[in-house]
Parts: C-alpha cells; structure tokens; sequence
C-alpha cells in the first residue's frame, strides 16, 4: 500500500505534467510543420506519447533497481535544486535542450548558493548542505550521469527514418535543402534513498528506512532523459551511430569518475564542471563537422529526391529511404514531382522505380500500389 502512496506522490509533482504537456505540445508542432511544409502529416502517429510511457515504465524498473545496487543516496538539497533546474529546462525543451546540463550542473550550482554570502538567507537554509555531505554526494550525480546516458544509448536504439523530422532551408546556390531531427523527452520516476526522515515526521506512512543506524526515506526522483539527432549531410545510421559513442564515451566516463569520487570526494565538483565543459565543446565540433560531411540532401535535376517516407505505405514496403533518388518510374525517366505522378498512373495497380541511394548505390524498387491513386504511394518529395 505504501508504494502506491509513494508512486502517487509523483503526480503531484509539476515536472511530471509539464513533461506530458510538452510532448503533447512536440507531436502537435510536428504535424502542423509537416503540414505546411508538404501538405500533408508524415507521421500521423502519437509515438511521443507512446515512448515516454513505455520508456519511463521500462527506465523506472532498470533504474531504480541500479540505484539500490550501488546504494545511490540522494541529499533533499540536490533534489530541490534539480527538479527546479529541470521545470526551467522543460519550459525551454522546444527550443534548446537542456536536460544532460541540468543534471550535471546541479551538484556545482549548489556548490556554489553554498558557497555565497546569502547561504544564510530564509531561502538559501532550505539547501544548505555540509560540506563534507555535499561532496559526498558526487559519486551518487555520477551513478545518475551513468543512467541518463546508459538510457539514452538505449532510445537511440529505436530511432528510425519514421520518427525523423526533415525540414527544408534554402541552398546558398539557391537549390533547397533538408534537414533531419529526432528527439525524445522522457521522465523516469527513479526510486531513491534520501537521507533523513523529512517526509516520515509529515506523513506517517512514508517509508522510512534504517542502515547502519542512519535513516533513509524513499524518493521518486522525476529523473528528466532525452536524446537528439540532428544531420544535414550523413546518413541515418552514420549520425545515429556517433551520438550512440558518445553515449557510450560518457557513460565510461561517468562510471569512472563515480569510482574515483568514492575515494577523492572532492573531485566530484570539478569533474562535473570538466563534463559541462567537453561536452559543449563536442556539441560545436560535432555541429561544424557534420557540415564538412558527405552529401547534402538536396534538390536534384538527375531525379526524384525522396525526403521522407510515411510508415506503412507502399514506399515503406519497397524499403525506399529517406536520400534516395528515383530515376525513373515504370521505365520513364522523371526529374520532377509531375514527371513522377505521371509516371505512376502508366500503371495503376503497379510500379517499378530504378534508385539512387543516398551513398550512390543503384537498386530496384517495386511494389503494389493502391489502384489508381498515385498520390497515396507514401512519398514525400520535393513540390
């Protein structure tokens, strides 16, 4: 009974429904700029909403089970401070995302309120922390950096060309380009043990928690994740594929870091601030490569360029791509959006296309077709 008050006490909490309301927010902005940019919805389905119950359920369960392992404990200063951080964070997610910086600059931004001449303020005594304890909560930050890229490798895993936003920019050599994004927002309601009995002395009912003398309560922590792709000019698995090593790089880093802080405690400040730091570097140089990278994906004379593909349409089923390039369609050679539909009604139940792939490769493409209706074949182009 008392796991049900504790899990019921997350709905109280303002993160969680900002959280809902933002991806709502996310899939209605999606649809509206599919919209107007190519007159129709890529992707008509709500797999936002899908994946923050999915993951947050799946995440919860890993999560919390890894945080009891490595007896991850949680001061209630640091989670002020972060679930402020993260309501701040959320409120900008549809411009910038925030959630890694706001969870690694926690344990130095209160560091730092602890350090000013207002800690003795009314305000600033609700995260007044020792010293000593503050510092030894940095390998606990560290158990929690190690989770948020650990689930971040994992959404990473699902992204596909389906959940790939393209948006259109004007060329300097005045052909269009495109544009692809994915992002995923999720909040994991993560157990965790919080020192002291803060809730307990309120409410009866919440556990409290006994370990070598000192008392512990239960938390759910609305531990903020997200993940984000974004490529001018390599291919899907390519830019998927980097962001997964660098997951993968930082959550080495993390585990590494966390151990170290176990013995030297007070490197735990500068080795979130060393984090920050490389990892806005890396966001730059990433950024300025990708734009030295292979081909754009551009507006071509030589053939159809294939922007998007909607899910479960005869394109889908012929495996075309996101990049590709039709030649030619039922053995007419098209070079535009009205040589194709054209191309298409030679046969209406049929078709047969001649690719280029983005990488260059021929291939054939052929599939059934929903008689007579040429438009409905899945493809989103150029118009």
């Amino acid at each position: 009974m008392w796991v049900f008050k504790l899990f019921l006490y997350l709905f109280v909490q303002p993160a969680l429904w900002m959280s809902i309301l933002i991806t709502f927010i996310s899939y209605q902005k999606r649809i509206k700029n599919e919209r107007m940019n190519f007159r129709i919805a890529i992707n008509h389905d709500f797999y936002e909403g899908r994946h923050l119950i999915k993951n947050g359920f799946f995440f919860c369960i890993v999560g919390s089970v890894l945080t009891f392992l490595f007896g991850t404990m949680i001061p209630m200063q640091w989670i002020i401070i972060y679930e402020i951080l993260i309501c701040f964070g959320l409120l900008l997610y549809l411009f910038v995302n925030t959630a890694v910086f706001c969870l690694i600059g926690s344990l130095p931004l209160l560091f730092l309120l602890n350090q000013t001449v207002f800690k003795n303020q009314t305000i600033f005594k609700l995260i007044n922390l020792d010293e000593h304890f503050l510092y030894a909560s940095g390998s606990s930050v560290f158990v929690l950096c190690a989770l948020f890229f650990l689930f971040r490798y994992l959404m990473l895993r699902r992204v596909n060309q389906f959940s790939l936003i393209p948006s259109i920019h004007n060329g300097k050599r005045g052909r269009r380009l495109v544009q692809y994004e994915w992002h995923e927002s999720v909040l994991v309601p993560l157990l965790v043990l919080v020192p002291g009995d803060l809730f307990h002395s309120v409410l009866s009912f919440w556990p409290l928690l006994s370990i070598h003398g000192q008392k512990f309560e239960l938390f759910i922590l609305p531990f903020w994740v997200t993940g984000a792709v974004k490529f001018w000019r390599q291919p899907l698995a390519e830019a998927v594929g980097k962001i997964r090593k660098q997951s993968f790089f930082w959550l080495g880093y993390s585990i590494i870091l966390g151990v170290i802080s176990i013995f030297l405690p007070k490197i735990s400040v500068p080795g979130l601030l060393l984090m920050l730091l490389f990892l806005g570097i890396q966001s730059v140089i990433s950024r300025k490569r990708d734009q030295r990278a292979g081909r754009w994906y551009a507006e071509t004379n030589n053939g159809v360029r294939v922007i998007a593909v909607q899910p479960h349409t005869p394109a889908a089923k012929m495996n075309l791509k996101a990049g590709d390039i039709i030649i030619s369609c039922n053995g007419v050679n098209v070079t535009n959006e009205e040589e194709l539909y054209k191309a298409l009604k030679l046969d209406s139940t049929y078709c047969h296309f001649r690719v280029r792939t983005y990488e260059g490769d021929l291939k054939l493409a052929e599939s059934a077709i929903f008689a007579d209706s040429p438009h409905e074949i899945g493809l989103i182009i150029f118009h």
